[in-house]
């Protein structure tokens, strides 16, 4: 390593990206070779395409999407790593810790309040500040089970109808409000252009009733499911009918969905008969925009102390006075020097994983917590309580 520097990725370097790619993940099948160009593409345009060049040699490249994610139901701007990969002559020899830090300066200088993941190995995630968060989970069931679902509703049924990309924008907001209703936590939230785009693509069905969405396409003889909400029973009936209503043709429905997602309340049999789970990790890159940019329990009011340690970023460290009420919450940096028992010590990987849900108590047992006062972790707990879940995968 004579030469290491991180510099961003150009189109100049495709040719030495999609080698390293191969050499990562397998090779690039050639249909799929415009949409990993149109990828590399927007991340470059967007400063968030970053690499790691050994003299002219590109050894290493990643990018960070910028992304909406929500938290207690409230929207914040996410960096989605994806596409890390690092030659394999240049493993173990500190290439990739370099990359992910100039990644994730980068993604601090965007404005990114916090970044989440997908691990193909956590360790040198864990080492720069990420840690688990929630899960994606897939479930896989008969779509005849799905077809009966309005046949056996209560009510008239709920007009369904079909919706493009003309309709993006009201259906964002529509999205938006569901979130905000569940105070969900984790999920990506479309943008108005992301869910154009996808809309416009041959292969993706979407229906609506007036309260709810279905987004759907094809996997071989099957269906997979990649979004399903609505606020009424005979809505999400409805909607689920549709998805159901070719088990002739299609006889297997692969649906992503929220842990505590309404449909296996619906099933007259268990859904979770074949179920995937794959873990992501997340970190908190702007603790104090983090803090301010989620909902919080309404009700509750918090008034604690935090001391943070960040050797990554030193401006995230720091004693900070935690103050949530009327579901808002504020993060403000204490000045001057503080006993390391004025309140709970954490790291940034202890911080991601309370911040996402996991109780204090917890967090001491695995060595991510340590101080202050044992009785204000129920107060912390109640305060950042979430089931994370992701329902898509980048």
């Amino acid at each position: 390593m004579s030469d290491l520097q991180l510099r961003d990725l150009t189109e100049r370097d495709f040719e030495a990206a999609l080698d390293v790619r191969n050499r990562s993940f397998g090779i690039l099948p050639p249909a799929d070779r415009p949409w990993w160009e149109r990828a590399q593409r927007q991340a470059i345009e967007t400063h968030r395409a970053v690499a790691v060049f050994d003299g002219d040699q590109l050894v290493a490249h990643a990018k960070a999407r910028p992304f909406q994610q929500v938290w207690g139901g409230r929207p914040l701007p996410m960096g989605g790593v994806a596409g890390v990969v690092v030659a394999p002559e240049y493993r173990r020899r500190g290439v990739g810790s370099l990359l992910m830090r100039g990644l994730t300066d980068r993604m601090v200088e965007l404005g990114d309040a916090v970044s989440a993941l997908y691990p193909a190995t956590m360790p040198p995630y864990r080492k720069l500040g990420w840690e688990l968060a929630g899960a994606q989970h897939r479930y896989s069931f008969p779509s005849a089970a799905l077809r009966l679902l309005e046949s056996v509703a209560r009510t008239p049924p709920v007009p369904v109808r079909r919706v493009g990309p003309d309709e993006s924008a009201e259906l964002v907001e529509l999205v938006r409000r569901h979130h905000a209703r569940h105070r969900s936590s984790g999920p990506r939230v479309y943008t108005e252009a992301d869910l154009r785009r996808e809309l416009s693509e041959p292969d993706v069905f979407a229906y609506r009733t007036e309260d709810g969405l279905a987004l759907y396409e094809w996997s071989g003889g099957d269906l997979t499911v990649s979004c399903v909400f609505a606020e009424r029973e005979e809505s999400l009936r409805a909607l689920w009918s549709v998805v159901g209503s070719g088990s002739s043709v299609a006889p297997t429905v692969h649906a992503y969905l929220a842990p505590h997602d309404a449909l296996p309340l619906l099933l007259a049999e268990k859904a979770g008969h074949d179920v995937r789970v794959e873990r992501w990790m997340f970190r908190v890159l702007d603790p104090a925009a983090a803090v301010a940019g989620r909902g919080f329990p309404s009700g509750l009011d918090l008034d604690v102390t935090l001391t943070l340690e960040d050797p990554v970023l030193p401006d995230a460290s720091g004693t900070w006075r935690l103050i949530v009420a009327d579901g808002r919450g504020a993060l403000e940096q204490v000045g001057g020097q503080r006993s390391p028992w004025d309140g709970i010590r954490l790291g940034p990987r202890g911080f991601a994983a309370l911040y996402a849900g996991t109780p204090p108590a917890v967090l001491r047992s695995a060595g991510l917590a340590s101080g202050g006062a044992p009785e204000a972790d129920a107060a912390l707990e109640a305060a950042f309580a979430a089931r994370p879940y992701l329902l898509e995968y980048f």
